[in-house]
């Protein structure tokens, strides 16, 4: 990112990218660029992109929300409190939802997920056990 945005070097070219990969300290990166490693992941995530309409870099996208194009920190700061609060309602009212009937394997589900998106994994796992275990097809 800073190669290209405050250095403004064409990270298109693998000779510019094993450069900035060994000032990192990132000893594999040269192997990993010249045998073509993370070709098929930056591919499908060009093509996840543009189905979901995004046509400009770089595009922060959370929860289904975008914020397009180089902001302010304020404003990238604003976009993540704003996310993250979405999913601190979305977690109260699913923990509201699985406390009323602990048997709804589909709000476990959700609940999981939330969990996880907020980074709290091991508490996500346990609903995401129990979803599956529930409803096989969830695991």
């Amino acid at each position: 990112m800073q190669g290209h945005f405050i250095r403004a070097l064409d990270i298109s070219r693998p000779a510019t990218l094993a450069r900035l990969a060994a000032e990192a300290g990132f000893d594999q990166g040269v192997a990993l660029l010249s045998g073509g490693g993370g070709d098929a992941e930056v591919k499908g995530a060009l093509l996840i992109g543009k189905a979901r309409g995004i046509t400009t870099s770089p595009t922060l996208v959370v929860n289904g929300q975008a914020l397009a194009g180089a902001q302010p920190a304020e404003t990238i700061a604003a976009f993540l409190r704003a996310a993250a609060a979405q999913l601190g309602r979305a977690r109260a009212a699913l923990e509201d939802l699985v406390a009323a009937d602990p048997g709804d394997s589909y709000a476990r589900l959700l609940l999981g997920r939330t969990l996880h998106r907020q980074g709290l994994a091991e508490q996500a796992a346990v609903h995401l056990r129990l979803a599956g275990a529930m409803t096989p097809e969830y695991a």
